[in-house]
Formats: structure tokens, sequence, C-alpha cells
């Protein structure tokens, strides 16, 4: 019963996206759904539109951080750790950052490569005249 009540504490503290205990937690507005910071980036659809990865909700609001959520993973971790090992701890947070910052950054070169190919592909047709006001005048 006990260790029931551990999995379901520690399952809660569980970020859905990396798997891994929250780090710097924010719930999502207007679901209220939480995410790790990082994790948080993922769920973006388009600039300053995001999709909950379990409800489905769409928001522009963006977030709030979880204070409660971020102490109570800090008290859990320290639990856990047995009031000692906090190398494994950063180990782990180590890794959950890298892992994100790599895919936002991926995910955002490959968005700019594709909109300045684009720029370039327009100034290169040489057919294409741009953008044009043209003023009639009767005499």
């Amino acid at each position: 019963e006990f260790t029931d009540m551990n999995d379901a504490l520690e399952e809660a503290l569980t970020c859905r996206l990396c798997g891994l205990l929250f780090e710097d937690p924010v719930i999502f507005w207007p679901c209220g759904h939480s995410f790790c910071l990082v994790c948080f980036d993922s769920l973006s659809v388009a600039p300053s539109l995001f999709r909950c990865s379990t409800c489905g909700s769409l928001g522009s609001e963006g977030y709030v951080h979880n204070l409660l959520l971020s102490e109570s993973v800090a008290k859990w971790m320290f639990k856990d750790a047995g009031y000692a090992d906090v190398h494994g701890a950063l180990s782990l947070i180590r890794l959950h950052l890298s892992k994100f910052q790599r895919n936002v950054i991926s995910s955002r070169i490959d968005d700019l490569e594709e909109r300045l190919a684009g720029e370039r592909e327009k100034e290169e047709r040489p057919d294409s005249l741009g953008d044009m006001d043209v003023v009639y005048r009767l005499y």
C-alpha cells in the first residue's frame, strides 16, 4: 500500500512529455495541465499558439509558473536522494535540459532554413515583379 502511494506521488510529479520529474514546472493556460518549462516549448503549433498534449486545448495566453509543484518536486527529490545524493538529481536535470533544448533548437533552425529558402527563391525569380502599385491618371 505504501509503495502504491509512493508510485502515485511520483507519477503526479512527473512530466507527461519527457517522463522525468518536473523541472521548472508551468501551468498551461487555459486548461491547467502542467509541463516542464523546456517541454512547454514543444507544444507550440505557431508563434504564440500552443496545443496541450494532454487534452488538446489551444491557447495563446501561455503559462504561469507552478510554484507549488516546483516545491513538491524539490522535496521529493531531496527525500528520494536520502538527503545526500544531489549529483544523481543534477544528472537527471542536465539530461532533461539537453534533450529538449536540442529538439527545440533543431526545430527552430529547420523553420528558419525553410523561411530563408523561400525568401531566396522569391529574390531569384526574374519574372516576379513583387508588390507594385499602379496609378492611373485621366488627363
